[in-house]
């Protein structure tokens, strides 16, 4: 029995290598016919694997952020009606649509202030996701590095000799060296020059 499978599916396997253009056409018939097979399937992966598939989105839409915008700009163009269905959802709740125009009547105050003042408009740099991401996966694996304390103890170090007097001199610098004009002893003006 198990020999009889084997050979049939290696059978099918040939076929599907010399009939590549009739596999695909059926593939597609199948997944027409059962759409709501194809559709339970993947939500079952998508909730076994949700992570995964979200980090490979998000890398996919990084390494082709024109795309992605393009590909957003023409679902837009696609499904105004569902945009605007959408966005009359959301503002339906009475708290979020008062949150929003308070939050558009503040920036039009803060504009007009500043243009009264003789001030430049605030400024905003509007930085995208693949920009935030990177940004967090820098902050992380700087703040998360394991020779961070001992860069920071050198850094320290280093700080702290610069307020040192060389070892070849006599004269120390006063222990309080943060008054505004620290002196050595002999009184001469310390800025950022050591005494000689």
């Amino acid at each position: 029995m198990r020999e009889r499978a084997k050979r049939w599916r290696e059978r099918a396997k040939r076929w599907r290598v010399e009939h590549p253009e009739r596999w695909r056409e059926y593939q597609q018939r199948w997944v027409a016919e059962n759409r709501e097979k194809v559709r339970e399937y993947y939500n079952r992966y998508y909730e076994a694997h949700r992570d995964e598939v979200n980090a490979r989105a998000a890398a996919r839409r990084d390494a082709d952020p024109e795309r992605t915008k393009q590909i957003t700009r023409q679902w837009a163009d696609r499904n105004k009606e569902r945009r605007a269905e959408l966005q009359r959802n959301r503002r339906s709740d009475p708290e979020v649509y008062k949150s929003e125009l308070e939050a558009i009547a503040s920036a039009r105050r803060l504009k007009r202030s500043l243009s009264r003042a003789g001030l430049p408009p605030k400024l905003l740099h509007a930085t995208p996701a693949a920009e935030r991401r990177v940004n967090e996966r820098d902050a992380d694996a700087y703040f998360n590095d394991p020779s961070r304390p001992e860069h920071l103890r050198q850094f320290t170090v280093f700080a702290e000799s610069l307020n040192r007097r060389p070892s070849t001199c006599s004269r120390t610098v006063p222990a309080c060296a943060s008054s505004p004009k620290p002196t050595c002893r002999h009184g001469r003006a310390l800025g950022f020059r050591l005494c000689r």
